[in-house]
């Protein structure tokens, strides 16, 4: 006799079940194991929500200075600017990051031709 058994689950045991919490860098929209991906028209404000959301993680502020976006602890942050340059990015980072402690942990690449998101080869930083 086949006895067949199903990975599927009520959904309302898991409702009533206990709270499962997600680790996230940002509570309760960035979750520690997940991919953050900005995507809009050309100057829509893309890079400025990312130096936001890295301010953040740097400093241990609230996300937009939001109650609801908290930041568990702070984070050393590696930024990869591939598209504006160091002149650009330059202008970008002194609007968002003026009054820093020098003494937080935030480095960069700027148009680096060694990285490259489209293969699994990584590169020594």
């Amino acid at each position: 006799m086949l006895v067949k058994t199903t990975r599927a689950k009520c959904v309302f045991e898991l409702m009533d079940g206990e709270e499962i919490s997600t680790p996230c860098w940002v509570n309760p929209i960035i979750p520690r194991q997940g991919k953050v991906i900005l995507g809009s028209y050309a100057k829509a404000g893309k890079t400025a929500c990312m130096l936001s959301i890295i301010r953040a993680l740097v400093t241990g502020e609230n996300l937009f200075n939001c109650p609801r976006y908290t930041i568990p602890e702070p984070a050393n942050v590696l930024i990869f600017e591939q598209e504006l340059g160091e002149a650009g990015f330059q202008r970008r980072i002194k609007k968002v990051f003026h009054g820093i402690s020098r003494r937080k942990s935030v480095k960069y690449l700027s148009r680096d031709s060694d990285v490259s998101f489209s293969d699994h080869k990584g590169i020594e930083l």
